[in-house]
């Protein structure tokens, strides 16, 4: 199910009706579970997706808790026939235009009592400063000012390996030997994998170790398999198929 085409309530699973503080604890679960950090989705989603519903989940969240967007958004839900069923919030009926009274008919003012223009509001001139005092305007409170942040460093990418040199490959199925000896090819340690893909160092260990009876559930140890060969620049999908077959045939046998 793509998160991204639900409307906002669905995808932060709340009531149409929920209060800001329920919104905005939903949407804290909702970007805990699609973090980068999340062991619930590792390897299920590729970095522009896992981006993509951050994004969305950030829109729902500025949408519905501003008061007036989300009267707008509500009124939208309910002309396109959504949530027949379910209590949406009230939706605010803009206040009638406001009409200008007219003079009895019965006492019409006279013409030569038109009433005489009202006076033009003049600024008060600025004051005179003294010569030298600085004209600068303040700063604005610390709430209004933009920082600027500076650009993260871009993430550097190990070179791709030259399979062919090395001997330990031997077009063999990529197992956790095979694995090691990409790593070690590229120079990289077990803690600089680790913390390049955020995979402890105990399960690439294991991986590298094919010591399948230590390695976790299937759905997390592809998603840490995918991370790796990503991280080595090598096909991600052979990695799994063949690291998987040697894991499933350890635990049917």
């Amino acid at each position: 199910m793509n998160l991204t085409k639900l409307d906002y309530y669905t995808a932060l699973d709340i009531s149409p009706d929920a209060t800001r503080e329920a919104i905005e604890a939903a949407h804290q679960d909702a970007v805990d579970n699609y973090s980068p950090d999340s062991m619930a989705t590792y390897g299920l989603l590729t970095d522009d997706e896992r981006r993509e519903i951050l994004r969305f989940l950030e829109e729902a969240r500025r949408t519905l808790c501003d008061d007036d967007v989300r009267a707008r958004y509500d009124r939208e839900l309910k002309d396109a026939g959504r949530y027949p069923e379910r209590r949406m919030r009230a939706v605010p009926t803009p206040p009638p235009a406001m009409r200008i009274a007219e003079p009895p008919a019965e006492s019409p003012a006279p013409l030569s009592a038109a009433p005489e223009p009202a006076e033009r509001a003049v600024p008060d001139a600025p004051e005179a400063r003294p010569t030298g005092e600085s004209t600068s305007r303040p700063l604005p409170p610390a709430a209004e000012r933009v920082v600027e942040r500076k650009p993260e460093p871009p993430v550097t990418q190990p070179p791709v390996p030259d399979l062919s040199a090395l001997p330990e490959l031997d077009g063999r199925p990529f197992g956790g030997a095979e694995l090691r000896a990409i790593r070690e090819a590229h120079g990289l340690s077990i803690r600089e994998v680790s913390t390049r893909t955020k995979v402890s160092s105990s399960n690439l260990t294991w991986i590298e170790e094919s010591n399948f009876a230590l390695l976790p559930a299937p759905v997390y140890l592809k998603g840490f398999l995918r991370l790796y060969a990503k991280l080595l620049r090598i096909d991600e999908n052979k990695v799994v198929s063949d690291y998987m077959r040697n894991f499933e045939a350890y635990r049917q046998g």
